[in-house]
């Protein structure tokens, strides 16, 4: 019986210990300080059959930065329209410093052009995140104690007790 009791409490120390471990794995994420990029100059003008879309991002020069653009309207909150035929220092790249041009051919995805004189676009600069190692290494960690927990032999505890039916009565 005290064979029994100390299989289950080295269990629960386990249990707790990998909960406890997952936890401060996922929160250590929270903790690590993410490098700062800052749009500082957003400018756009319309010559001709495209828009020319301007601005300036602060960063490291190494890093690689995700740009995209939306069109949006003020006198309409429900407009959003994402820009399809775009060139440019746009979609994945290394794109921090001075004077970076997007360029659009907005004839071509808005052919009758726009009615108003109300729109603007929304730039944002993300910086894509690399594979999550400390996510995969807390996975392994718990996977392997799960393995451990599994491959501990298990001491069998009392058979248990079945009680048979009486035989029906006889006529």
């Amino acid at each position: 019986m005290d064979g029994i009791r100390k299989i289950q409490s080295n269990r629960c120390v386990v249990l707790t210990f990998a909960a406890f471990l997952f936890c401060f794995l996922v929160d250590a994420r929270s903790f690590a300080q993410e490098e700062v990029h800052r749009l500082t100059r957003v400018e756009w003008s319309a010559l001709r059959d495209e828009v020319v879309i301007s601005y300036d991002l602060e960063g490291d020069a190494s890093d690689t930065y995700v740009v995209s653009i939306v069109l949006l309207r003020e006198s309409d909150k429900v407009f959003r329209f994402k820009p399809i035929l775009v060139t440019g220092k746009i979609g994945k790249g290394k794109f921090s410093g001075k004077n970076n041009e997007i360029y659009w051919a907005f004839k071509k995805d808005f052919p009758l052009g726009f009615e108003g004189d109300d729109y603007y676009f929304e730039l944002n600069v993300e910086k894509p995140e690399g594979f999550p190692w400390l996510i995969a290494a807390g996975g392994a960690a718990i996977a392997g104690i799960a393995i451990v927990l599994a491959s501990q032999p298990r001491t069998p505890g009392p058979p248990p007790v079945f009680q048979l039916p009486y035989p029906p009565p006889r006529p």
